[in-house]
Formats: structure tokens, sequence, C-alpha cells
């Protein structure tokens, strides 16, 4: 590399010195990895950042700095086991396999649920040649936690093909039924592989030796279940076949009865023939055949009645050959019929010729090694079907997830929805150890949410308060520490356990580096130091926040106001300090005068305060009336909208005076051509959009626009509505006279109405009042003190 000239250096000869001409190298690799460095220190959570810093450190090759870089990305992502994984190779390739089992140890503490990470380091061990001891603590580590997840087949399937090679398949074949008792996905292959695995072994090689006594009591068992079965079976087979041979013989018998000879029917008597009795009965005589002996009819079996024993009788199955030449021959007369039924000698001999049945086969209750190999193999199917069953329940939560594994990048609604819902059944089911797996397995692929998080606190909480407070402590200082919704959930999580000072940090970090201006935060801050006993503290933070939002924000300022009103109505129902709260009114109305909240706020200060009816009426009627005066910059619906309600909070707090009065003020302002034939209410008058009924009396005119009302009456307002409709309380001396006086309604002509002065009670244009305290006929209110606004 060329040497870099220097100019200027020693200001002379604008050559460098001879001591600093030796050539200059810049390693590339080195310059790249500290130009990224700068840009992972001005935002340490960029994730594609220290991505970028990870591959500069690892081709600089300098061990030092990569584990500087690995450290400050496992404090920002630790979930991303990957990284662990690379981390750990890298110090393996730089000689220290020291260095990373500890860096395997870290990562499993970090990220305990993640069945990969787990998988590498048991492997990674294996490489080592560790002993069997240690590597099977690290597969027995691992499944405790994550056997049952839905994808760990892979870790159980590497723990059985290491015990096979290294403890023999006697001890697989355990591993084999343990992984059987799991909601595995891969379930129906575990099984499979079991088989296989069995008929590859030995049953001694299978069966521990422990369990084969019982074994072998089941194969007893079952072989004599099935022997009973089989006798049974035989039994009701020979009941059946004596059933049928039975009921064939009664209907050949019934066949034969009815196949016999009929008795030949009498001669008829001869209607024309000799008259002589005697003669006739002699020619039949001599007509008729000999009579046939008498034979009693065939038994069931085609003998004779007479030649069978009752013995003999009550034998009902006939022989085979006897049966099958009565059938062979239907077509048969009654004397072919007879010759296949043999009598009671045929059929003894007939009956002698049948088989007999054969003698029942001895029980055999010896127990083989395949026997007891099958009945080993019954059983893990029996925890294989019930394992079967739950992962049949869980899939259609499980085929749902699409992303396990962490990453920066959100989760859409649909895969929230998913976990979410896959809690709800883990909790519906009861067991508290299947729950915990799963809000784990959750809170890897939803660990930047922090409502997932709040979940397995208030989960853990009732029960196990320890746990709760590490899941807190990994969601509000790892995962989720720069989310104010956390930090609150944190804060209001230490009070409840007494850690005062947690709590106190956590509000700090958020109103002060988090999120300075989140109102929700000032006002639980606020509370909490009220919780505390901490008047002072509490009003500091208000303060805060309050000169903050007036900086920040213009006049109108919704914040500002809503601050200024959450404060003054802390400093009342938290310390009943009227006076305080009043004065913070005082000054914010100053700074912003058009703030409709805050004249709202200050209005129902006075209407709260416990003091008098009179009193309270005074105070808030003179705020109504500084809203409502034509000095204010609100609105004319808002003026007009105050000065309404001045009228029904008077009738609420006031005297009657103070209720007429504040109507009279109303209508001389913002109605002046409309009667008054009803008490003002905020039910009753009209909004601010509303249109008016005009007084069809005077003089045919609408009412005159609002924003451009005359300073005085006119003479037919002034007609339409006398001041006797209006008169005031009796008084005495001059001044009840002239109100009496100007009581009295003018007669209108009918052909043009005299015009009339203005009410005198007004004392002024009545566009252009300055308030309740205007010059009255009757006696003045109390002075009294307020804050000037």
């Amino acid at each position: 590399m060329d040497a870099v000239p220097v100019s200027g250096f020693d200001g002379a000869s604008g050559e460098a010195p001879s001591d600093a001409s030796a050539e200059q190298f810049k390693d590339p690799i080195l310059e790249a990895f500290e130009a990224q460095y700068a840009a992972v220190k001005g935002d340490t959570r960029d994730f594609n950042k220290l991505v970028g810093l990870i591959s500069a450190a690892e081709k600089l090759g300098d061990i030092a700095k990569l584990r500087e870089v690995y450290s400050a990305f496992f404090a920002e992502y630790p979930l991303c086991f990957g990284y662990w994984k690379k981390w750990a190779d890298a110090e393996n390739r730089n000689g220290s396999p020291e260095a990373a089992v500890a860096v395997y140890e870290q990562g499993v503490s970090a990220i305990p649920y993640s069945v990969d990470l787990w998988g590498h380091y048991a492997s990674f061990k294996q490489t080592l040649g560790a002993s069997s001891e240690d590597v099977q603590s690290v597969f027995e580590r691992g499944l405790k936690l994550v056997g049952g997840d839905y994808a760990a087949y892979g870790l159980w399937s590497k723990y059985i093909n290491y015990t096979a090679g290294h403890a023999g398949p006697k001890a697989a074949a355990q591993i084999y039924r343990r992984a059987l008792g799991q909601p595995l996905k891969d379930l129906d292959k575990c099984f499979s592989s079991l088989k296989d695995f069995a008929d590859q072994h030995e049953v001694t090689s299978v069966v521990p030796q422990e369990e084969r006594p019982g074994l072998e009591a089941q194969v007893k068992a079952r072989k004599e279940a099935a022997f009973a079965a089989q006798q049974k079976a035989a039994e009701e087979a020979g009941d059946a076949t004596r059933r049928v041979a039975q009921e064939a013989a009664e209907h050949a018998a019934a066949d034969a009865a009815s196949a016999a000879p009929a008795e030949p029917p009498m001669a008829p008597m001869a209607l024309d023939g000799p008259s002589t009795p005697g003669a006739e009965r002699k020619a039949s005589a001599e007509e008729m055949p000999a009579a046939a002996p008498q034979t009693p009819p065939p038994t069931a079996s085609g003998a004779p009645q007479d030649a069978l024993g009752e013995a003999d009788r009550a034998v009902t199955p006939p022989p085979a050959s006897a049966l099958a030449a009565a059938t062979a021959h239907p077509e048969a007369g009654v004397a072919d019929y007879s010759t296949a039924l043999p009598d009671g000698d045929a059929y003894a001999a007939g009956a002698a010729e049948q088989p007999k049945p054969k003698e029942a086969a001895a029980l055999d209750t010896s127990v083989t090694d395949d026997d007891v190999k099958e009945a080993w193999v019954a059983s893990c199917q029996a925890i294989y079907e019930a394992s079967k069953e739950e992962v049949g329940r869980r899939k259609v939560y499980e085929d749902a997830i699409k992303r396990p594994y962490f990453h920066v990048k959100p989760l859409d609604g649909a895969q929230l929805t998913a976990w979410s819902r896959f809690l709800d059944y883990a909790e519906e089911r009861g067991d508290a150890t299947v729950s915990t797996h799963l809000y784990e397995r959750c809170l890897v692929a939803c660990a930047q949410y922090h409502e997932f998080w709040a979940r397995y606190i208030r989960f853990l909480e009732p029960g196990r308060p320890e746990a709760a407070k590490d899941a807190m402590r990994r969601a509000q200082g790892i995962h989720c520490k720069t989310q104010p919704e956390m930090q609150l959930l944190a804060a209001r999580f230490h009070e409840r356990h007494g850690d005062a000072a947690a709590a106190c940090a956590a509000y700090e970090l958020v109103t002060t580096q988090l999120a300075p201006g989140l109102v929700s935060a000032v006002l639980a801050f606020a509370n909490f130091e009220r919780r505390q006993g901490n008047k002072e503290a509490a009003c500091r933070i208000y303060d805060d926040a309050v000169a903050a939002a007036a900086e920040k924000g213009s006049p109108g300022d919704k914040t500002y106001a809503f601050l200024v009103v959450s404060y003054a109505h802390f400093l009342m129902q938290a310390y009943k300090d009227v006076d305080a709260a009043r004065s913070l009114y005082a000054t914010a109305l100053q700074r912003a005068p058009s703030s409709l909240s805050l004249w709202e706020g200050v209005i129902h200060l006075e209407e709260s305060v416990d003091a008098p009816g009179e009193e309270k009426a005074r105070k808030a009627l003179a705020l109504y009336a500084k809203a409502a005066g034509s000095d204010t910059v609100l609105s004319e619906a808002e003026c007009e909208d105050f000065s309404a309600r001045a009228a029904v909070a008077a009738d609420l707090y006031g005297t009657v005076q103070m209720v007429e009065m504040a109507e009279r003020l109303h209508c001389a302002r913002f109605r002046p051509t409309e009667k008054l034939t009803r008490p003002l209410s905020s039910t009753s008058r009209p909004s601010s959009g509303q249109k008016r009924p005009a007084d069809a009396t005077a003089a045919g005119t609408s009412p005159a626009n609002k924003h451009a009302r005359p300073a005085e009456y006119t003479a037919a307002a002034s007609a339409a509505y006398p001041a006797a409709s209006y008169a005031p309380a009796a008084a005495d001396g001059p001044a009840a006279a002239a109100v009496a006086a100007a009581a009295v309604p003018a007669p209108v002509p009918a052909a043009a109405p005299a015009p009339a002065a203005a009410p005198a009670y007004y004392g002024q244009p009545a566009y252009s009042y300055p308030g309740y305290y205007a010059p009255y006929p009757q006696q003045p209110y109390p002075a009294y003190s307020y804050p000037q606004y």
C-alpha cells in the first residue's frame, strides 16, 4: 500500500516529518468493523445492524471483539437460537471447547424451551467425546422442558439412537415408551419405529426383567380368557346343532303324518232301494271290504308307538341316514316314505352311528418369549392410543401456528389469535404443567407482545409468585423493555409485591425517557405517590407535566387542558385543596381562555364544593357570567350554552331571585323576540344549532340574527314582552315606584304601536352586559373574593 502523504503537518515545508513517513497500513476488514460498530452504537435495537456487526466481527478473526459483539446482540435478542450455535462454533474453532460449552449453557438458560438448541447442545457434547452420563444429562434436561413439544420427536429420536448405542436396546426401549406418552406430531412414526425396534431384538434385550412377571401374568390371564371363550362358543354351537336337528325331525314327522292314507268313506244309503231294513243292512255288510287292522299312528321317528319305550320316545333326533333318505325322495308315496323311516331297531342303530363330540383340548398356559414381547408392545400401544387422542384434540391449534420461532418481524393478527385460542384451550383443560409449557412456547414467538406477557404473569401470580416475578423480569428487562405499557404493568406488579423502589423506577423510566408526554403514565405515577403518602412528589409530577404540555402545545391544546382538569380533580378528591385547584384554573384560563374544557372544569369545581347553596350559586353564576360574557373568546353557541346552564344552576343552588335574573339575562341576550313561557332547563332549551320559534306579533318579522343584535330593544320587541310579566319582588322606596311604573305595559294603538323603552332592570343594553352585577332593582348580592380569570 502506498504511503499517504501528509501536507501541512509541520506548518513550513508542507511535507510530513521524516519520522512520520513510514507507510500507514489500514486493514479494510477492521475499517468495515469499525464503521458497522459506529452504526450500531447509534441504535442498539436495530436487528439488521447487529447482524451485520456479527458478520464483520467474524471476518475480523478477533475472538475478544466477537465475544463483545455477541454479548451486545444477545442483550437485545436472546431468543435467536441459531446465533447461540454460531457463537459456540466460533469458540470451538478458536480452540476453546470449554468456552463453547459455556455459551451453550448461557443459551439454554436464555431460551430454555428451544427444541433445536437442546439438540445442538447434545450433539456438540457427543462430538467432544463427553461421557455417557454427561450427554444423557443434557438430553434429560432438555426433554424435561421441551419433551412435550409438538415438534420434539427429533430430540427424542436423537436420544433413542444415542442410548441404543451406548446404554443398550433395553434402555432405548424405555425411552421409546416415554416418547409415546407425549403429544408429538410424529407420534405414528415413533410407534412404527418402536415395533420395528422390538422385532429386531430379543425379548431379553427389550423388556426389563422387573416387568416380565407382570407381562407373563397378563399373557396367562389372556389365554385363560380365550380358552373360556372357546369353550363357551363350542357349547353354544352344540346347542345350536341339537336345536336344528330337533326342528328337522319335527318337520319330517309332520310331513309323514300328512302323507298317511285316509279311512275309506262309508257307502251312501240307497234312497230308492229295498224297503226292508234287514236286507239293506245285510247287503251293505256283504258289499263292504274287510277293514284293515287298527294300528296307532307312527311316532315322530317313523316307528309304531307300541314298538318304542318311554326312553326311546324321548330321543328326538333321527339318524342322519333316515333324514337323508326321507329328503331324497319327496315324491314317493306313503309306502316309499315309510320304508325310508327306520323302525325302532334301525333308529337305535342309526343313532349309534352318529359321530360323538370330540374331547375338549387341554388348557395351555405356557408363556413364550414372543408372548411376552407381544404383551409389552401391546402395553406401549395403549399409551400410544391415549396420546393419539390428545394429538387429535390439539392438531387444529398446532396447525394454525405458522411461526413457532422468534423473529423481529411482527406477527399478523391471525397468528396472534391462534396463540390466544390455544392458550384458552390449555387453561380450560386445567393442567398447570401443560399450560405453563404452552405459555413458554408462545412467548418465544410472541416475545415482543406485552399483552401475552401480562396474561402469563396473571396466570402465574396467584399460585406461583416467584415464577411470576421471573417472567416479569424477562418481560420488563429484556423483551419489552422499551414499551411503556410493559413498564406500567411492571410498576403495578412491583407495587403489589411491596417493591416500591422498583415501581418508582419504572414510572420514572416511562415519564422521563420512553414516553414523557404519556398522560396515563403521569396520572398513574401521581396516584402511586399519593398511595405512598407523598403529596409533594405527586404535585411535582403534575406540575412538571402541565408545564411541559404548556411549553410544547398551543393554547388550545387538549392535552394541556386535560392535564389541568385532572390535576385540579386530583387536588380536590385526594387532598380537598380547593384553593390550590382554583389557583390552578386561574393560571390555566389566563393562558387558554378559549378552552371549553377548562371552563367546564372550573364551573364543575365550584358546583362540587361543599358550601352553602347561595354561596355556591354566587360563585358558579359568576363563572357562568364570565364564560358567557362578551369579552370571552368562546364561540357564540358555547356562550349561549353557558348562559342557559346558568339558569339551571341558579334553579339548583340559588334563590328564586337568582333564577329570575338568570332567565331574564339569558332571554335578553339570546332570545330578545321569544316569549318565555316556562323555566329554562337543559332539556327544554333549544340546542345551539336549532331554530327558535319566531314571535308572530313582533311586527311580523323574524328574530334578528344573534350575531348582529341591536344594542337595545326595538319598540316592537318592547311591546311584545311587557316588563310586568317579569315583575321583580316588591321593594320599598322610590326604586319600587319606578319599577312598578315601568312594569305597566304601554297601550298599543291599533294602527301603530307606540315605542317603549328598554326594561329598566337591565340597566344597560342587553348585548353588552358585563355580568351578573349589573344594576338590578333589588338588594345586590354580597361581595366575595374569587380568583380573577
